[in-house]
């Protein structure tokens, strides 16, 4: 018997803690950040606290200069708090894996 493709991937989201919040969560980052998404690009979320890759130190230095304005945005959106941080994470390069 053959399992139902949204059956397949709802398992998978649970198993990696994605639900509609935290996947809604990309979008407004998105939004929010507008130009600078494209160089500190959101790749997770572990409780209150959003997991970014920045490309550039200059976006990096951006980033933690504005980065209570962010949280208050996407905050704001939700109309709860649901991030309390934003922590910048290294890249890992392929001979690191």
């Amino acid at each position: 018997m053959l399992t139902p493709a949204k059956d397949i991937v709802k398992k998978l989201l649970a198993q990696y803690g994605i639900n509609n919040e935290t996947y809604a969560l990309y979008d407004v980052w998105n939004k929010e950040l507008g130009k600078i998404a494209k160089k500190a690009r959101m790749i997770g979320k572990t409780g209150g606290t959003i997991l970014v890759h920045v490309d550039n130190p200059i976006y990096k230095q951006e980033l933690t200069i504005r980065k209570k304005e962010f949280i208050k945005k996407i905050n704001d959106h939700f109309g709860r708090r649901i991030v309390d941080d934003i922590k910048i994470v290294k890249k890992e390069t392929s001979a690191e894996k």
